[in-house]
C-alpha cells in the first residue's frame, strides 16, 4: 500500500519544523512531497522529497486543471483547495494508491499503526479534518470530488473569496456521503489540543504533558486519583499555538510541556 502526503507551504517556516519533519522522516512507510519557497537546506532524508516552487507555480496549476479564473493571493488560502490536491498535483501522485494533505502544527507518531493496509483499503477517506486526511488515488474518485464541489457548494464564491471557508472540514463528508464513499472516521487518536488554552488540553479536559520517543506520541496525565496515565496518540495538533523549541533539543526524544 504505498501512501503520498503533499504539503504545499510557503512564507516563514514555523520554529518547531525540524520536529515536524523528522516526525515525517520516522514514518519511513508513508512519503512526502513538502512544495516550498523557502531557500534553505533540508536534511536529506529517503522518504521526504523537497519541491522548490512558489505559490505563482500553484496558481498555474489551479488555472490549468480546475479554472484559469482561479487564482491565491495568500497562502493560507490553499486551505479551501486541500480536497482538489489529488487533481492539482496528479503528476506527482502517479503510482500510489492514497494521497493525503496535513498542516505542519503537527507532530507525528507511528502512522501506520493505527491504519493496517487491510483497514485502509475498505475506506475511500480516512478522517476528515483539514489538519490530517487520506484519500484513495482514483481519478474518477478524485474529479468527482471536483465536479460535486463546483455543483453543490459554490466553488465560484468560495475559490474566489478571500475568506478561507475550510471546505476541507464541512464538505469532504458530505460530498463523500453523496457519492456513496466510506470514510473512516476516529478522532480519540488525536492529541487536538483545545486553542486559547494556557495549558495542553484536549477534548477530555486533562491536562497533559506530551513525550515523543522512538517515532512515537505519548500523552501524560493525572485521573481523577491523581494516578498517572498514559495514552498513545497518532499525533498531537498544537492548534494555533506557537512552540518554542530549546536549543540543541533531540529531534528523536523530547518533551512538550505547556
Amino acid at each position: 500500500m504505498k501512501i503520498c502526503v503533499i504539503i504545499p507551504y510557503f512564507g516563514k517556516l514555523p520554529e518547531h519544523f525540524e520536529l515536524w519533519y523528522q516526525s515525517c522522516a520516522n514514518n519511513k512507510n508513508i512519503d512526502w512531497i513538502l512544495i516550498t519557497d523557502v531557500n534553505r537546506h533540508f536534511s536529506p532524508v529517503e522518504n521526504i522529497r523537497v519541491i522548490n516552487k512558489n505559490l505563482n507555480w500553484v496558481n498555474d496549476l489551479i488555472k490549468n486543471k480546475i479554472d484559469n479564473k482561479y487564482k491565491i493571493d495568500s497562502p493560507y488560502k490553499l486551505c479551501d483547495y486541500k480536497p482538489l490536491y489529488g487533481v492539482l498535483f496528479e503528476d506527482l501522485l502517479g503510482g500510489y494508491d492514497y494521497w493525503g494533505y496535513c498542516d505542519m502544527d503537527l507532530i507525528f507518531g507511528d502512522i501506520k499503526s493505527y491504519f493496517s493496509d487491510g483497514m485502509i483499503k475498505q475506506y475511500d477517506t480516512m478522517q476528515i479534518w483539514g489538519h490530517f486526511t487520506l484519500i484513495k488515488n482514483d481519478p474518477i474518485y478524485l474529479y468527482s470530488l471536483l465536479n460535486e464541489l463546483k455543483d453543490n457548494f459554490e466553488l465560484e464564491k468560495i475559490l474566489h473569496s478571500k475568506i478561507v471557508w475550510a471546505i476541507d472540514e464541512y464538505a469532504l463528508p458530505a460530498i463523500n456521503e453523496k457519492l456513496g464513499k466510506k470514510i473512516y472516521i476516529n478522532y480519540e487518536i488525536i492529541a487536538d489540543i483545545i486553542p486559547f488554552r494556557k495549558n495542553l488540553c484536549i477534548s477530555n479536559g486533562k491536562r497533559y504533558v506530551f513525550k515523543y520517543e522512538n517515532g512515537k506520541v505519548t500523552g501524560y496525565y493525572l485521573d481523577e486519583t491523581k494516578n498517572l496515565k498514559t495514552e498513545e496518540y497518532m499525533y498531537i495538533h498544537f492548534q494555533k499555538r506557537t512552540l518554542l523549541v530549546s536549543e540543541n533539543i533531540s529531534t528523536s526524544e523530547y518533551y512538550i510541556i505547556d
